[in-house]
């Protein structure tokens, strides 16, 4: 099998697509005017969305990122690591917090605002968290034979 740059990886976790689609759903809900149909959307997308973003996180902590510390113990690979795996809290706690806000607005609630503001902002913060991963991290790991050797030990503990 032939690696392309980028595609080790992104095949193997299957997670990026899903949340880039539900990302793109999101996105649209936020653009919608009627503030209704905005919250029953998202009441019924955001709770799903997070436990995509729950297991894809842990996959990328459990098998991506252990690979690549273990098989490249370097200070560039050490700091991307470091910052995606902050990258990851913020994005739990930050939804976690708009999911509670979301389960009781209504379309009279001035929490509204608040909560669309909270939304882009995420989004924002997970489309520049998806650069580094494949325009910085990935490469490294797709031309690492050690770290897809350990990528592939991991994924079957981690699936297992």
């Amino acid at each position: 099998m032939k690696v392309v740059e980028n595609n080790y990886v992104l095949a193997l976790s299957k997670e990026h697509k899903l949340i880039l689609e539900t990302l793109g759903e999101l996105d649209s809900i936020l653009k919608l005017s009627a503030s209704d149909e905005m919250i029953s959307q998202l009441k019924n997308i955001i709770e799903p969305f997070l436990a995509k973003l729950i297991r894809h996180q842990e996959f990328e902590e459990e098998v991506i990122f252990k690979s690549a510390l273990e098989a490249m113990p370097s200070e560039r690979i050490i700091s991307i690591v470091l910052r995606l795996q902050k990258d990851h809290g913020v994005f739990l706690t930050s939804i976690e917090a708009i999911l509670s806000n979301i389960l009781y607005l209504t379309e009279s609630d001035n929490l509204r605002q608040s909560v669309k503001m909270g939304l882009s902002h995420i989004l924002n913060l997970i489309k520049k968290h998806s650069i580094i991963e494949v325009k910085e991290l990935f490469p490294l790991i797709t031309s690492n034979s050690r770290c897809r050797q350990l990528i592939e030990q991991y994924a079957k503990r981690h699936t297992n």
